[in-house]
């Protein structure tokens, strides 16, 4: 709950709950049979439940995988090849590349499985499992308990339940909340640590469009990225080895290419990381009118800088890549999100459900017992809230987004806390994550744009933020730099270890909390981690009081639509939605199709924008309209659009049709979607998903690398 509230304030239920369609929702495999199946059926579904998900038989989502906690990616064939996004696949092209390689710019693609490339950091995690287990959780609790009292209760049942559930395995297993904690679900996963990126193509077939075409449509995008998982000997998972083999699949989903058309069916499954589609009025008020304002002007004055040298270094432009395109993504989310909420008057209609809500409690002396508050709790816990939500916001950007050295001081917080706490005479081991860390930082900052950006996000806490939420060591930079927080910048940079890779390393070699504490990058980490701590102890009481409150809230809107099938929130956990290819009216006189061809290509290309540079040697296969088998009647789609219900962690999710083969790999949203985490508007928001057949045309016919195609099952 805290997170959603400091980072994105996902605020707005379905002005719409009363109207739920069968497009609408992400939904819980587990659940579909009871849910969901009937419609499915009517759309075109032409699988049996046990066929989407079986604990006890090869199913569809045993071929849908979590990547790195980030994206899904999909097995595609019997030695573990993965289809993921493009995106995903970015900092690993940054990683691979060399001062003679680029595979940005270039693309990559193993002409053997001797060539596949190692990749540290990333793990691919099979659900094995899922189960309600709400009954065993909240078997202890009772209703005149506490709220802390609740949690600690909670917390113990919750921590019996994920250690029984891996005795003696390989697997992990952790039980997340659903409905604001009405329900508790167990989910079991096995992880593989060993992931090799195998083929991508370059970031202007992959990222075609750039930041123009980003969250629009129509799109001409090939946003695809191939990994293969390793596993040791024994078919188990295991660390980077050469002697590991390609992992023996489970299942593997077979590709169509039959096409699609629209009214066709189309599933899609993944691992959606975050909505709130039943948090309050208050809540879209505080996102409108405080987090995103904040969230967009800092990001926009950190995309300024970067762009600047970007634009002048083709060195720096390879560095800040992936950043620039993370950063660039967000910011138009966000923009685009206040847009439309605004447009579909979701504050009117959520202040009218809640009227709605208060009515129905008031009409029962016991529902007026139980629930004849929740509103005006909700609504103070929200006030409370929000005296700190810019700092709040701002101290999340600056330890997770902000400059380089920031965010790589903050990574070593925690290894601090924990050399405090062991004897002067204890070695301290710097884990192996933190050292890649380090490694990672030295091939992707540049120490004067990073400056910049520091001292840049330092003015703006200075201009926005009431004095009194200045970290303290503001004042120290008022007292010995008169506020001058470029001469300021120039210190850190010139004395801090986070300015300097050398430095670091020799640190990592000879880690000392004394050298922490007199580091001005890290004095100021200590410094917002102190304040923040200040201001989540007086905010305290509120936080209880807002997740009780919504605890409430939502049990009480189920209650008052008992008759409405209602699907929780998206937290990481495996998702199924349905829906059809459609296209849509963005707006008056406007009319969408529902895909996209190859002509659209040539009608974007701009020598003058960067968005829309295209290979030569893939145009001239367009030009000559090359599609071979990947194309019907002169012609070949790109991408196309369903109504399906999606949010950011479903980019490499494979579309399905009515017999479960793959047709498409999503990537994106519309525009008008943009409100789609707080809202969701059937007739307007669509998934945005590449064609499979313009994949296997960019790996066969353009990458040369047709013997990928020779492991897969294609239809």
């Amino acid at each position: 709950m805290k997170t959603k509230i400091l980072i994105l304030c996902l605020v707005l239920a379905a002005g719409s709950i009363q109207h739920l369609k069968a497009d609408e929702g992400m939904w819980l495999p587990l659940l579909v049979n009871r849910l969901n199946y009937i419609d499915m059926q009517k759309m075109g579904l032409k699988l049996t439940p046990e066929e989407i998900y079986s604990v006890n038989h090869s199913s569809i989502k045993d071929a849908i995988v979590l990547m790195d906690n980030r994206a899904t990616g999909t097995v595609i064939s019997p030695d573990g090849l993965i289809m993921t996004s493009h995106n995903f696949a970015l900092e690993y092209l940054q990683a691979n590349s060399t001062g003679k390689e680029d595979y940005l710019k270039d693309g990559f693609w193993a002409t053997k499985r001797t060539g596949e490339l190692p990749n540290s950091g990333i793990s691919v995690s099979f659900l094995i499992s899922m189960e309600d287990v709400t009954k065993k959780v909240l078997a202890k609790v009772k209703s005149d308990m506490s709220e802390i009292e609740r949690q600690e209760k909670i917390a113990e049942a919750i921590s019996k339940l994920e250690k029984k559930a891996i005795t003696k395995s390989h697997f992990t297993a952790k039980v997340k909340p659903f409905f604001e904690g009405n329900e508790y679900y167990l989910f079991v996963y096995e992880s593989y640590p060993d992931v090799r990126l195998v083929g991508a193509p370059p970031m202007s077939v992959g990222r075609f469009g750039g930041d123009s075409d980003n969250w629009q449509w129509p799109r001409h995008t090939a946003d695809f990225a191939l990994f293969r998982v390793y596993t040791g000997l024994d078919g188990l998972p295991a660390d980077y080895s050469l002697s590991n083999i390609p992992m023996k699949s489970k299942k593997v989903l077979p590709i169509s290419t039959q096409g699609i058309k629209e009214g066709d069916f189309a599933m899609i499954m993944g691992f959606p990381i975050s909505t709130s589609r039943y948090i309050p009025s208050y809540g879209v008020e505080l996102a409108l009118d405080v987090v995103n304002p904040a969230i967009i002007e800092m990001k926009s004055k950190i995309l300024e800088v970067i762009r600047h040298d970007i634009n002048t270094n083709e060195e720096i432009a390879m560095k800040y890549a992936t950043r620039e395109a993370n950063l660039s993504n967000m910011l138009k989310y966000y923009v685009g999100q206040t847009r439309q909420l605004q447009r579909f008057r979701c504050l009117e209609n959520k202040q009218q459900l809640e009227k709605d809500f208060q009515q129905w409690c008031l009409a029962d002396p016991a529902r007026k017992t139980k629930y004849g508050k929740v509103l005006s709790d909700l609504e103070g816990a929200y006030q409370k809230i929000a005296t700190y939500q810019v700092f709040n916001t701002y101290y999340d950007e600056i330890l997770h987004n902000g400059s380089e050295a920031a965010v790589m001081a903050n990574n070593f917080y925690p290894l601090y806390l924990e050399m405090k706490t062991l004897n002067p005479k204890e070695e301290y081991t710097i884990p192996s994550s933190l050292k890649e860390k380090v490694r990672d930082m030295a091939r992707t900052v540049n120490p004067a744009t990073d400056k910049e950006v520091f001292s840049t996000i330092c003015k703006l806490i200075s201009q926005n933020l009431p004095k009194e939420q200045h970290p303290d060591i503001f004042a120290l930079i008022k007292m010995d730099y008169s506020d001058k927080f470029d001469w300021f910048a120039n210190d850190v940079y010139r004395q801090s270890i986070f300015c300097n890779i050398d430095l670091l390393w020799y640190f990592v070699n000879n880690p000392d909390p004394k050298v922490l504490e007199n580091d001005l990058v890290f004095r100021i980490i200590l410094s917002c981690h102190k304040l923040h701590d200040q201001i989540e102890n007086d905010l305290a009481p509120a936080r209880l009081m807002l997740e009780r409150s919504m605890r409430l809230y939502v049990e009480g809107m189920q209650e008052m639509s008992v008759n409405k099938s209602f699907y929780p929130d998206a937290n990481s956990t495996m998702r199924l939605s349905y829906g059809q290819v459609a296209g849509y009216a963005p707006m008056d006189g406007l009319v969408a199709k529902p895909y996209s061809n190859y002509k659209g290509i040539f009608e974007k290309f701009d020598p003058a924008n960067p968005d829309y540079a295209y290979p030569e040697k893939l145009k001239e296969l367009l030009k000559n309209e090359e599609f071979g088998k990947y194309g019907n009647a002169q012609s070949m789609n790109i991408c196309f659009i369903t109504n399906n219900d999606v949010t950011g962690g479903c980019s490499g999710s494979p579309v399905l049709n009515g017999s479960g083969q793959i047709v498409g790999f999503t990537f994106d949203k519309n525009w008008e979607s943009m409100s789609g985490d707080i809202i969701f508007e059937s007739d307007y928001q669509r998934t945005i998903n590449v064609d499979v057949r313009y994949i296997l045309f960019i790996i066969d016919r353009f990458a040369g690398a047709g013997y990928l195609l020779e492991e897969m099952i294609v239809i």
